[in-house]
């Protein structure tokens, strides 16, 4: 059923992305055809997934603006750009997720997979949402990897602050548990892992551990206070060190607190759902082991080493030679029966160029073991000299243990050593995982729909039935019998008759195994060019030029989306999206080489309006491919609006795009394409000036910017 709680400001519009819009008090969220197709439960012409993301995405202003003080992400009356994503024009593969900011850097664009069941779409929302609110402080502030880890775990932990019943984050614990070791200000993550998510259980402890979830802003104002200019790697560690300082305490001995509670999880108000963090079975007893360089903790991660105290005795002993770069926490704690007191630990700090005297524990009788924590850290690094990978090394350290007796011989050992930590970058996209069946269109045409589900983990599977009907029509079963089999293509349909479609999953007996999916709609319709699919992410700019009368398609069906288009072409498109047709009487012989052909009268009525003045050498070039910034030049002089009097060579003051010059001719063009958010070139990646314009890319474009025009979406001062 779809939640009802929001206000809606608007009737149902036009998008700037998608179709159709329909606005809310703080966000645009834009949708297209087959999305407004889908069930509307009240009849109030709202899609319920259009409604649940609204009251979703409102829920999550409320609580990271209003009630945690969050700076709002959109300045004056722009909203957050929400886009249901059906056509993954923005997602990546297997992502439900993702934020970014239009190409003027300011506005917030979050794509959402729409095909989510609730409980997904709820934290996915709260955790876009949050992501927009980390983009309004500063748009270019993930550039480094240690500011996106820790941007994806605080957004995880938001989740369950605006959602606590939802618990989706319990999923991604397991990829930090497994590898304590690692700092939590890495850089590189675990190959293969979903480490920044499962790092959530940072914040969860700072947050936990100070009784305020004020501390996590506390932190984002620290880290955003000073200019990004100088962003590295280590300005997330400052930044929480200056917090911490700040309450009194030092940043090594709250981690080290942080390690106690990862191996004693029922300190978290959560902690019964954590897994358990890996620990290593600790070498042969009584004499020096190496740790492995592929477990050796970076700074501020943590080794879990484990004897077992097979003889029952009473005392354990524990010995360290470590590398001189750093300091160490060492911890020793009794284990009975499964179960650490973390308050009959023993604990000594070994500082830098120190070697620790030897640690020991006792009242070990009837215990099963000792648990050994060696973490690193160093309370002295200078973020502004320290390397930028300091936090990607591991520490190789000697160790020596036993039970009953002293382990330190004075044997000459060779020096303990630094490693590099074996990682991978990761990307700001949201991956989530689910049990419930999840329903999606991959494509449709006038006859046939192909559709998709998740696999399912439960092993009494044996295949899926397809359960769909039209409004009138009596309930057809399509029979998937594979368990891997995720994907159908269903045949024989009526064009433009509503059908209704749910999968369920079903035992080797036919029962249902679990619950089906949400139900699904798609009216099946023929593609308005054979070669541009109704789910092509330039469908609905081209649909609505061609039904705008601006663009046509050629006589063989086709619309060729990835042509160049030439200069002659996109005069002939600019003029008729002004509504305007010129006659070749009144139009021709305005170059020497546009006479009277097709093209003249919108090449000439161009040059008799002062929107275009050719070459140097008095020609025009009609049949020249158009590169992307004449694409510009010409867009802004034909459509006007005010933008025909842009002085061409102004220098500009910032340009999103690395390969372009703010002092070049075309810079002005760029910028204002780029703050009216018409751009699909993303913002740090190279523009390519020089590159031609396809039909598909300029349908986008001139489609953008009349919407942006129309409805004024948004704004950009010089």
């Amino acid at each position: 059923m779809s939640v009802s709680a929001v206000n809606f400001e608007s009737e149902i519009q036009a998008g700037l992305l998608k179709k159709y819009a329909i606005l809310t008090e703080h966000f645009k969220i834009e949708f297209s055809n087959l999305i407004y197709s889908q069930p509307d439960s009240d009849g109030d012409g709202i899609p319920d997934v259009v409604e649940n993301v609204a009251e979703y995405a409102e829920r999550s202003w409320d609580v990271e603006i209003d009630n945690l003080d969050y700076d709002s992400p959109i300045i004056s009356d722009i909203k957050v750009l929400i886009v249901l994503d059906d056509r993954n024009t923005y997602l990546y593969p297997g992502s439900v997720g993702v934020t970014t900011v239009l190409s003027d850097a300011i506005t917030p664009l979050i794509a959402i997979d729409p095909w989510q069941n609730e409980d997904v779409m709820k934290v996915t929302l709260a955790h876009e949402f949050f992501h927009a609110v980390q983009f309004g402080y500063d748009s270019n502030f993930a550039i480094t990897n240690t500011a996106v880890n820790f941007a994806e775990s605080t957004a995880v932990w938001m989740e369950d602050v605006v959602y606590d019943s939802v618990n989706d984050f319990y999923n991604y614990l397991q990829d930090f548990f497994d590898y304590p070791d690692y700092s939590v200000f890495a850089g590189n993550t675990p190959q293969g892992s979903l480490f920044p998510y499962g790092l959530s259980a940072w914040p969860t402890f700072l947050a936990e551990y100070y009784n305020d979830t004020g501390i996590i802003k506390d932190i984002f104002d620290e880290f955003f206070s000073s200019n990004l200019s100088d962003l590295n790697q280590n300005k997330v560690y400052d930044a929480v060190s200056e917090v911490v300082n700040s309450r009194g305490d030092q940043l090594s001995d709250v981690y080290m607190e942080f390690s106690l509670w990862n191996l004693d999880t029922s300190n978290y108000s959560e902690g019964s759902h954590f897994p358990d963090v890996y620990t290593m079975e600790g070498g042969t007893l009584g004499q020096y082991n190496l740790i492995d360089s592929d477990y050796a903790p970076a700074l501020y991660g943590t080794n879990y080493l484990f004897f077992e105290n097979d003889a029952n005795q009473d005392r354990f002993y524990f010995h360290v030679v470590k590398p001189d770069e750093v300091s160490a926490f060492v911890t020793l704690i009794s284990d009975d029966n499964g179960k650490v007191d973390l308050n009959k630990k023993v604990s000594v700090e070994v500082d830098k160029n120190e070697e620790m005297s030897e640690i020991s524990i006792s009242g070990l009788t009837g215990k099963d073991g000792v648990y050994a924590l060696v973490s690193v850290f160093d309370d002295s690094i200078n973020p502004s000299t320290a390397g930028s990978d300091v936090f990607d090394y591991g520490y190789v350290y000697y160790y020596a243990a036993d039970f009953g007796e002293s382990v330190q011989n004075g044997a000459s050992l060779p020096d303990a050593t630094v490693s590099e930590k074996e990682g991978e970058e990761i990307t700001v996209d949201e991956i989530r995982t689910s049990d419930s069946l999840v329903l999606s269109v991959t494509s449709f045409d006038e006859e046939s729909v192909t559709l998709r589900w998740n696999r399912l983990t439960d092993s009494r599977i044996k295949g899926y039935e397809i359960h769909y009907s039209t409004e009138n029509g009596a309930s057809q079963v399509e029979e998937v019998p594979n368990a891997y089999t995720t994907s159908r293509t269903i045949h024989n349909l009526t064009e433009n008759e509503t059908y209704y479609f749910q999968v369920v999953a079903v035992d080797s007996n036919g029962n249902e195994v679990g619950d089906p999916s949400g139900e699904l709609v798609v009216i099946p319709m023929e593609w308005i060019f054979t070669d541009v699919s109704y789910l092509d992410q330039h469908y609905e700019a081209i649909d609505s030029l061609v039904e705008l009368g601006i663009f046509e398609g050629y006589p063989d069906g086709s619309f060729k989306p990835n042509n160049d288009i030439n200069r002659a072409e996109l005069l002939k498109i600019l003029i008729e999206g002004r509504d305007t047709t010129p006659s070749v009487n009144d139009y021709n012989n305005c170059f020497p080489d546009v006479g009277r052909e097709w093209f003249a009268p919108y090449v000439c009525f161009a040059k008799v309006h002062g929107m275009i003045k050719g070459y140097p050498d008095g020609t025009f070039r009609p049949g020249e491919t158009v590169n992307k910034v004449e694409a510009l030049k010409m867009l802004f002089a034909v459509m006007g609006n005010g933008y025909e009097n842009l002085v061409e060579g102004v220098t500009v003051s910032s340009l999103v795009y690395p390969d372009l010059d703010k002092t070049a001719w075309y810079a002005i063009y760029v910028w204002r394409a780029s703050a009216l958010g018409i751009l699909e070139e993303t913002p740090g990646e190279e523009f390519n000036p020089d590159a031609g314009r396809t039909r598909a890319e300029m349908s986008e474009e001139l489609y953008r910017y009349l919407q942006a025009l129309a409805y004024e979406v948004l704004s950009y001062k010089l």
